[in-house]
């Protein structure tokens, strides 16, 4: 084995536990925040405790929640529609009165 064989093994095995080692590292980033030598400062807020729960955005709809009807959906886009031209009209104004000063 030659010198330059020798050195591209070295740079390689180099790499390969670098990346191993970085790979560790960042799977117990979450464990070592709990450390108090390690985490967070002491004046931090706490954390909540147990994780959020997430509604399941996949669930079907229920029995007890029955589908819009033709009139609900009308209602409900004329609604939004009046909510979004209410807000478009709000930012204009307040465009309107930043470039007046």
């Amino acid at each position: 084995m030659g010198y330059s064989t020798r050195s591209g093994l070295r740079g390689a095995l180099r790499a390969a536990l670098i990346a191993a080692g970085m790979g560790l590292l960042a799977g117990c980033g979450a464990t070592l925040s709990r450390v108090p030598l390690i985490g967070e400062p002491e004046d931090a807020p706490r954390s909540a405790g147990a994780p959020v729960e997430f509604p399941d955005v996949g669930a079907k709809v229920g029995p007890e929640q029955k589908p819009m009807t033709a009139e609900e959906r009308a209602k409900l886009q004329q609604e939004l529609t009046l909510a979004r031209d209410r807000a478009a009209a709000e930012r204009r104004q307040r465009i309107q009165e930043e470039s007046a000063r």
